[in-house]
């Protein structure tokens, strides 16, 4: 049996916020944006400069004009985020990986230590916003898959396999995202990917459902426990963000376009 997750968060507001002009984020806090990627090709072409060498060779390599769109607005939204935290110029924002392969900022001493994650589907993207606290994200556009059945029975807890073999049809389907969008945001705070581990620990597939859980892998600090809360994207899309530690508070902010940003883009 995998380790039994607890509900403990909060059902989160639907509502999602501009930002205050001026954006600080405390040590108690973890910050979601949800960031629209339908964007005109001259924002893409402003977006794109903004990124590494490494990260246009990535965009390059979409054979699909739609998903190489949504990379660039992706990222170069993350860049654009991160840069009003760190009050940066965002195109001399440096990325590194660890050697679990999670993304993060290399940052000078003194600087906050700020963690991300980033998640798109369709034409959403969300990221996630911690400071000195992991945090991971996911986010998913609800659609047809014929082989989550099978998905279910290789990566999910036999707890969930059992709430999931309850419910049929579309209220199948939709659990189905609940439970892997909470896994995997959970995944990605620790750094892990999608694995075998998956089924050592279970989340509710309930819509609204939080949890609070003991790290899957020994050694992940603040106490070794996350707390895992469900979040309202936007209709026919479903998410959730993970970070460590317990008491902190969510904020859900929108991020537009603004005339500035197209402005500097252009």
């Amino acid at each position: 049996m995998g380790t039994h997750i607890s509900e403990g968060a909060e059902r989160l507001p639907a509502c999602w916020h501009d930002p205050p002009a001026s954006l600080a984020l405390s040590r108690d806090e973890a910050h979601v944006w949800r960031v629209p990627l339908d964007v005109p090709p001259e924002i893409v072409a402003g977006l794109l400069r903004l990124l590494s060498a490494d990260e246009q060779a990535r965009a390059e390599r979409f054979l699909a004009e739609d998903a190489s769109r949504r990379f660039v607005a992706s990222h170069g939204a993350l860049r654009l985020i991160l840069a009003r935290y760190l009050e940066k110029e965002p195109e001399r924002l440096r990325f590194l990986v660890d050697e679990r392969g999670k993304p993060h900022l290399d940052l000078p001493a003194g600087t906050p230590a700020l963690r991300f994650s980033l998640s798109h589907s369709g034409d959403l993207a969300l990221c996630a916003v911690a400071d000195g606290r992991d945090v991971g994200v996911d986010l998913e556009r609800i659609h047809p898959v014929s082989a989550w059945r099978e998905i279910v029975a290789r990566y999910f807890s036999p707890d969930e396999q059992q709430a999931l073999r309850a419910l049929s049809g579309d209220r199948a389907l939709e659990a189905f995202f609940h439970g892997w969008t909470r896994k995997e945001a959970y995944s990605k705070a620790l750094g892990d990917g999608v694995s075998q581990a998956w089924t050592q620990f279970s989340v509710s597939p309930a819509p609204g459902a939080g949890s609070e859980l003991a790290a899957a892998r020994p050694g992940v600090g603040q106490g070794g426990h996350f707390t895992l809360c469900p979040l309202d994207p936007a209709p026919g899309y479903v998410a959730a963000v993970a970070a460590q530690g317990s008491g902190w508070s969510l904020h859900c902010l929108h991020w537009s376009w603004a005339a500035e940003d197209v402005a500097r883009l252009a």
